[in-house]
């Protein structure tokens, strides 16, 4: 919940959330400092004006990602000028924090924002003790370089989550036209098929009209009977190549609900709002998968009850359909098993397929949920 709404705030809402919380942080110190020393000890530096730098060193986090190199340069502008006229810490974290947020945000510019880095934190670390050490050098070196490092390498981590997503939806989509490709090579089948066939039962009827009226109907009764089959095929081919619907998960209950004719008690579990916001692609592939599923259970399972879990868990959701038929499928469900397994790799998942340990068969398939991650953002 708190995840969600966080994701609904505008960037700059974010931003300020993020600003303030540092300076409520920085200025617990205080409070921290009188938990850890004893109190006849005297605690000096924590002032009004020590207050107003860190709160001052905060704030540019709050236009971090409209203005990063801006932020990054007042937050360390503020801490640096702040430790020449107090003694204690005004706010060297939220500088890091800036600069950690400045690498990640900006496409160009690392090096420069490394040694800026590095100089500012020699300045601190100059200004604490007056007396430089090659030991205090390396510190200030280190300790300046790194909040970059990290900003990058996150940055670096966060763009191939993006590449990764982006080639599993080209995969997908691949899938797909290759779907649709032997879906029309289907329609051409079914179509030439069953028109052969009815032009062979038109010309037996038409022969046997001069001869035998009873051939003559049942003639016409074939060709009324395949080309009732045939509308059918047809029908239920185009439906999937319809491309401006994609199934959804909360279509899952009414797929289910479809099936009580057949004899068939389904359950549905996972359905809810972390599900229903899975991207489009992963949606149709979990909807597709348990109706494929549901489909084998009402042919061949010979089962009365089925169950249907979707759980959504970090950077994957997961499906699972049980039943309770006879544990082994039939030996024309082996086209379905394989469609479904196809479509899954399609989008970068596992598939598995077999008998259950309490009877009955399972199929399960793993996805990617295909969120990014969202580092300083």
């Amino acid at each position: 919940m708190i995840r969600r709404t966080w994701r609904r705030l505008p960037g700059l809402a974010q931003d300020g959330v993020v600003a303030l919380l540092a300076a409520v942080a920085m200025l617990s110190m205080p409070l921290l400092d009188s938990l850890s020393f004893p109190p006849t000890q005297p605690r000096s530096g924590f002032g009004p004006l020590w207050g107003v730098l860190v709160v001052c060193a905060c704030a540019p986090l709050a236009v971090r990602r409209r203005w990063p190199l801006a932020a990054a340069g007042a937050s360390m502008g503020v801490v640096a000028l702040g430790g020449l006229f107090v003694s204690r810490d005004p706010g060297v974290l939220a500088g890091v924090a800036a600069i950690a947020s400045a690498a990640y945000h900006r496409d160009r510019g690392r090096t420069g924002l490394a040694v800026a880095s590095a100089a500012w934190m020699f300045f601190l670390v100059w200004n604490t003790s007056r007396v430089l050490r090659l030991s205090d050098v390396a510190f200030a070196a280190a300790y300046g370089v790194t909040p970059v490092v990290v900003g990058y390498a996150l940055r670096a981590k966060v763009e191939r989550a993006g590449q990764l997503a982006r080639l599993h939806r080209a995969e997908a989509l691949r899938a797909r036209s290759e779907e649709r490709t032997r879906i029309a090579r289907d329609v051409h089948d079914v179509v030439g098929h069953h028109l052969s066939s009815v032009r062979l039962q038109a010309v037996g009827g038409r022969r046997a009209l001069s001869t035998s009226h009873a051939d003559a109907e049942r003639a016409f009764d074939g060709i009324a009977e395949v080309s009732g089959q045939a509308l059918s095929e047809i029908r239920a081919l185009l439906d999937l190549l319809r491309a401006d619907t994609q199934p959804r998960i909360s279509e899952l209950r009414e797929l289910a609900g479809g099936l009580a004719d057949a004899g068939l008690n389904v359950t549905t579990t996972g359905d809810g709002p972390a599900a229903r916001e899975l991207p489009d692609d992963v949606q149709e592939c979990v909807y597709r998968v348990v109706q494929e599923s549901l489909t084998n259970v009402v042919r061949h399972a010979r089962a009365g009850k089925a169950a249907v879990r979707i759980h959504v868990d970090a950077g994957e959701v997961s499906v699972t359909v049980d039943d309770d038929g006879s544990g082994a499928p039939a030996a024309d469900a082996g086209h379905g098993l394989r469609g479904m397994r196809e479509r899954v790799a399609g989008l970068g998942g596992t598939f598995s397929a077999g008998p259950s340990d309490a009877g009955g068969w399972r199929v399960r398939a793993v996805l990617p949920s295909g969120r990014d991650a969202r580092c300083f953002a």
